[in-house]
């Protein structure tokens, strides 16, 4: 997947373990310095070597933000 990355694209790989609020943190992170992180890369450990488990984008930012609005 990070081969295909345009050129001034970003993306982390991170672990499963990763929370809602660090997502959140980590895609915004580069839109406040205006940079657009293409993505987030789930993996079980956030390990290039292992299977992507999920994608996570910018445009998922408000569905992750409702979720921490849920009581």
């Amino acid at each position: 997947m990070l081969a295909f990355a345009e050129p001034g694209e970003d993306a982390l790989l991170v672990p499963r373990t990763i929370t809602v609020v660090d997502a959140i943190d980590k895609l915004s992170r580069g839109r406040q310095a205006g940079q657009l992180s293409a993505a987030l890369i789930i993996t079980q450990n956030g390990n290039s070597k292992q299977k992507p488990l999920r994608l996570v984008a910018p445009y998922d930012l408000p569905l992750l933000t409702a979720a921490l609005a849920v009581t």
